[in-house]
């Protein structure tokens, strides 16, 4: 289990993931999650449910207004929403400049840094 503290506009979020990929500027993955939200420098967070033979699935966005550079990384995580779907779904948090996240393992340890 990883820890995921980011720090963005003076405010502390911390959240847990079984498995955490990072995709830093110029990554498949940081375009790929672009692709995926379909934006291209707002976004804060994006929530992906898949669709089943149950559920309809879906997505969940939210901006971040008044970003004025394309995000220069992204953190991928796989997210438990009942409300949403009984299926796990894809976190992307998107970080700017300015943004710092610090993933760490099980024994608190930082095992890498965003900034």
């Amino acid at each position: 289990m990883f820890t995921i503290k980011t720090i963005i506009d003076g405010n502390t979020l911390l959240t847990h993931a079984a498995a955490v990929r990072i995709g830093r500027e110029g990554s498949d993955a940081l375009l790929d999650a672009l692709d995926v939200a379909g934006e291209d420098g707002d976004l804060d967070t994006f929530q992906h449910f898949p669709e089943t033979d149950e559920e309809l699935g879906g997505s969940v966005a939210i901006a971040r207004f008044g970003q004025r550079y394309p995000a220069h990384a992204v953190i991928i995580s796989e997210i438990f929403d009942e409300s949403i779907s009984s299926q796990p779904g894809t976190l992307y948090q998107f970080l700017y400049p300015g943004d710092r996240a610090f993933i760490m393992n099980a024994n608190g340890q930082t095992v890498d840094l965003i900034k």
